[in-house]
């Protein structure tokens, strides 16, 4: 193992408004953490939910435009399996979306 794992080098400075800070430190006391651990957890949270949902979203339009091509494609006669893949969509997916794509009214 390297000397520098776990070495943290990089740096965000923040300007804030007094009472933000004033929040942010009664958050971090009620979770035992220090201020820049709680923002630190909390940003990295949200970061990494933000991405997921990002993927996600692109992963349901990459789909949704196969969705269509099998349908223009195909009409109304999807296989099973083509069925399976739209059910699937409509769980992730707000209905508007996918109504005209899959078949759904």
């Amino acid at each position: 193992m390297s000397a520098t794992t776990g070495v943290k080098r990089d740096r965000i400075n923040l300007r804030l408004k007094h009472n933000v800070k004033k929040v942010l430190e009664r958050a971090a006391s009620f979770e035992g953490k220090t201020v820049s651990n709680f923002i630190l957890t909390s940003a990295q949270v949200r970061a990494e939910k933000t991405i997921q949902e990002h993927e996600m979203m692109s992963l349901i339009a990459r789909d949704s435009t196969l969705a269509g091509k099998l349908r223009a494609e195909h009409g109304r006669g999807f296989s099973s399996g083509t069925w399976a893949i739209c059910s699937a969509l409509w769980k992730y997916s707000p209905p508007r979306r996918l109504s005209p794509l899959c078949g759904y009214n």
